[in-house]
């Protein structure tokens, strides 16, 4: 069964070509279509049915990570796109009801074949969006894409241009990602700390805006955000400054050399370590998203609604991300041979009739630079509290101490997120907080799930296909049995060091040990 809500009529079909047909009538054409996890579930359905044989219906999509961001159809001169909302609202359906306050609700009990249900379910998405878009006043298929209309539309009070491509590529050395380690197994008692709203508290600052130049060694001066091409010497210490790109992101000991922002450098140096810089891009600064925060931490605080606080904290949160947005992606068809199309194979060889293209963005809001400086400052702000905390845990913007650390509602203060007698760190993103496991990636909906994984190493669960994923296992997009497994050989953040306790790094001649 599958239901449609068009704003004014609702209508429910028994099968794919049915909907299809429906959607594809001109009177639709250029309209975007939202399905709650459509990504992941909505559009495998439909995929199924477009490959199984020659439908006359031209097709394309582009993913993030495995979830489909938005599938294309078009019938002679007549398009629509199939997207996900929940790339705009990451909260499940039901969640959403509530905090939106609509009149239609998620149903307790679903009753898949009941004509109502879907409806209800239809309309409760319809008016979970429409006051989403009434709220923000912007219309796009990911909140990251709202928050950059949003900024450019009442925020950017200036030009700000892409550098040469080669300074990009020195840029997205620099730019990288969270700290997430372990370095204590235990933890008694457990206190957990969040920074209130940490990558919005770093837009605040100053960000690079206008390029000034390649430059050969580094002077720290006011008002200049640069990205440098150094060795480092970092010594002996329990909390080291620098990232380093290993397999995964690891904070080392030792001599080596990277590409790093200015902040780390500077933070670096307070710290004792060495810089030698080879050379160097230089910006001049601005604070140009601090009006941007501002606007929107002031609607948040003052707003009067569950749905208005959770529509600015997420606008919030999406924007810098946006900035460092990659300039290439694939972008999937159908394989008619045409030029500068890669055809896709499954594991086994065959040609699956799908094939992508490599399409470059040229939008004047890939500016790597910035995003890079706000992620930069975060991890300064985030190294300042381990030296202050004596963490077991940090993941981002929170860190895992048996300290009382001094809380403030102010953005950039710290939150009392939660406490427990004691808690079990394993790994990044695998611990237990109380008697609550957490592990990224296994579903959350099996609570006991997440200790199996811990204590035996190996879990199996099922979970819905990806598009790109079944094109090469050679399967239709349907539930697959998952199994999940730790790896004795799995490179750690931190190597362990006796029975409790971890370690950085240690660089030696390029290698870590």
């Amino acid at each position: 069964m599958i239901g449609v809500y068009d704003g004014r009529e609702y209508h429910v079909f028994r099968s794919v070509g049915e909907f299809v047909q429906h959607i594809l009538q001109r009177r639709y054409s250029g309209w975007k279509w939202f399905a709650h996890y459509g990504g992941r579930y909505d559009c495998n359905f439909i995929w199924d049915w477009l490959v199984e044989r020659d439908r006359g219906i031209r097709w394309s999509f582009i993913c993030s990570g495995s979830s489909v961001i938005r599938l294309r159809l078009q019938a002679g001169r007549n398009t629509v796109d199939l997207c996900d909302s929940y790339r705009l609202l990451p909260a499940g359906l039901r969640r959403l009801t509530e905090t939106f306050q609509t009149k239609h609700r998620k149903w307790d009990a679903p009753d898949w074949e009941s004509a109502e249900y879907n409806r209800d379910d239809c309309l409760a998405l319809y008016e979970v969006l429409q006051r989403w878009f009434e709220l923000v006043g912007e219309q796009a298929e990911t909140v990251a894409s709202t928050a950059m209309r949003y900024f450019r539309r009442h925020h950017l009070g200036r030009g700000i241009w892409r550098v040469p491509a080669e300074v990009e590529d020195a840029v997205r050395e620099a730019y990288v990602g969270g700290r997430v380690e372990v370095f204590r197994r235990t933890l008694s008692p457990a206190k957990c700390y969040d920074v209130n709203s940490m990558y919005p508290w770093a837009m605040t600052g100053p960000v690079p805006v206008s390029y000034r130049g390649r430059v050969r060694r580094r002077v720290r001066r006011s008002g200049v955000w640069g990205v440098y091409d150094a060795e480092v010497g970092v010594p002996d210490m329990e909390y080291p400054p620098l990232p380093m790109r290993a397999r995964k992101l690891v904070f080392p000991v030792g001599v080596w050399r990277g590409w790093f922002t200015s902040d780390e450098l500077d933070r670096a140096e307070e710290c004792g370590s060495i810089v030698r810089v080879i050379e160097g891009h230089e910006w001049d600064t601005d604070a140009v998203l601090a009006s941007y925060v501002d606007d929107l931490w002031r609607r948040r605080q003052s707003a009067s609604s569950d749905a208005e606080r959770l529509v600015w904290k997420l606008l919030l949160n999406s924007l810098y991300g946006k900035f460092g947005q990659e300039p290439v992606r694939k972008v999937y068809q159908v394989d008619d041979g045409s030029e500068g199309l890669y055809p896709v194979y499954t594991s086994g060889g065959r040609p699956t009739g799908a094939a992508y293209r490599l399409v470059e963005s040229r939008a004047g809001h890939l500016l790597p630079q910035i995003a890079a400086a706000v992620t930069a400052r975060a991890r300064v702000r985030l190294h300042e509290l381990l030296v202050a905390s004596s963490p077991a845990y940090c993941d981002t913007d929170s860190v895992m101490t048996h300290l009382d650390l001094p809380v403030s509602a102010e953005l950039g203060g710290l939150k009392l997120e939660k406490a427990a007698d004691e808690a079990e760190f394993c790994a990044p993103k695998l611990y237990r907080f109380g008697d609550r496991w957490t592990a990224k990636g296994l579903p959350d909906d099996d609570p006991e799930l997440a200790g199996r994984y811990a204590g035996y190493g190996t879990v199996e669960y099922e979970r819905n296909a990806g598009l790109v994923e079944s094109l090469r296992c050679g399967r239709s997009c349907r539930r697959i049995r998952v199994v999940a497994r730790r790896s004795p050989l799995d490179m750690p953040k931190r190597p362990w060091q006796g029975e409790d306790g971890t370690r950085p790094w240690v660089v030696r001649g390029g290698d870590l040990y």
